[in-house]
């Protein structure tokens, strides 16, 4: 009995202090993402999907930024859940990095990501702003230039969506940190065991064994991708979970760790320079036309990576819509980085 009192107090202390340990970011800032690619193009890490204690999150928007920071965002789009009042804080340049404000709502079984460039509001109300959806999605997409919509969570028994996507969504979340460990659970509980072993003392790594190929998100968007362009989006889901212990707050995982892990590349022709609304308009035309593609950064640095079409005369970035021609080729770059193995894999659609 005295034996296994210690084993379980050896366990208890090292899950507490570990725990705590994780919560001090001591990380050294990463520094930013933007690199001049060999094809000219200038690459933008950020995360959508973000939210703060005004809804389901554990801090506030600066503590937030900070993490980001750490984390070397360049941009942050936060999207708190289902809610209706002015906060008092907008999108504006903070720490550095472009931040963003949109919003995250109910609808129907699923939820919605709704950004405006106008920060325009839905409403005042739960039901206002469904119906306020109801109304941009249904439209066709180049009636809602200055509104992104992303559908969240496609395929989760929790916010799953049924039947084809209407014609006014730009996207869909294949990749999202919180499902993915939800499917994990589902699939193999012991190895979330082992994570949550893992994780006070190497957070990347426990994280990074939960992952599993969102099969049921790729076939969804692949499906969708038959019927017309439809943009795929990494969301970060991050809330930095408060598990209260003793007087004091741990965050598990922490929005830093959160940050890490999943992100979208932005790819743009000419760099951010500082200046709030021309570069807010460069990276919401970059999300909303497809100009980015999604990595899972805790694997190691994707810069460098492009996939472009070109032919004589022209040079076409992801996400673009063209006709199809004999004089077209596909080039794709890949980050230099030797010793390590890759697979690209082309799949096509065409659209009439």
């Amino acid at each position: 009995m005295r034996f296994l009192k210690l084993i379980l107090f050896v366990a208890f202390f090292y899950f507490i202090y570990g725990f705590i340990i994780n919560q001090f970011e001591i990380n050294v800032s990463r520094g930013k993402s933007s690199v001049h690619s060999n094809d000219g193009l200038f690459d933008y890490r950020g995360v959508i999907n973000v939210s703060s204690k005004l809804s389901i999150g554990s801090s506030d928007f600066s503590q937030i930024i900070k993490s980001a920071e750490k984390a070397g965002l360049d941009f942050i789009m936060f999207t708190d859940l289902n809610t209706f009042s002015d906060s008092g804080f907008h999108s504006s340049y903070q720490e550095g990095i472009l931040t963003l404000v949109g919003s995250k709502y109910s609808y129907l079984d699923s939820r919605i990501i709704h950004y405006s460039s106008k920060e325009k509001n839905l409403g005042s109300t739960l039901g206002d702003v469904q119906i306020g959806l109801a109304d941009i999605i249904t439209k066709r997409p180049l009636e809602n230039k200055d509104q992104l919509t992303i559908l969240t969570q496609p395929k989760t028994p929790a916010h799953s969506w049924q039947g084809d996507l209407p014609s006014g969504i730009d996207g869909i979340e294949i990749l999202n940190s919180k499902s993915i460990a939800t499917l994990h659970w589902t699939k193999n509980k012991l190895s979330i065991f082992w994570s949550l072993l893992i994780y006070p003392f190497n957070s990347r790594l426990a994280l990074l064994r939960l992952f599993i190929e969102p099969e049921e998100e790729v076939d969804f968007w692949d499906t969708q991708l038959k019927l017309r362009p439809v943009n795929a989006f990494a969301g970060s889901e991050a809330t930095a979970k408060a598990i209260p212990f003793s007087g004091y707050l741990i965050k598990f995982p922490s929005y830093l760790r959160s940050f890490e892990l999943v992100s979208n590349h932005v790819l743009l022709n000419s760099e951010l320079t500082g200046n709030f609304e021309n570069d807010k308009k460069k990276i919401f035309n970059a999300l909303k036309n497809g100009h980015f593609y999604l990595a899972v950064d805790a694997l190691g640095n994707p810069n460098g990576f492009n996939a472009i079409i070109e032919n004589k005369k022209n040079t076409y970035l992801m996400g673009s819509r063209l006709e199809l021609t004999k004089d077209l080729f596909l080039k794709v770059t890949i980050p230099e980085i030797k010793n390590v193995f890759y697979e690209i894999v082309v799949a096509y659609f065409f659209f009439v």
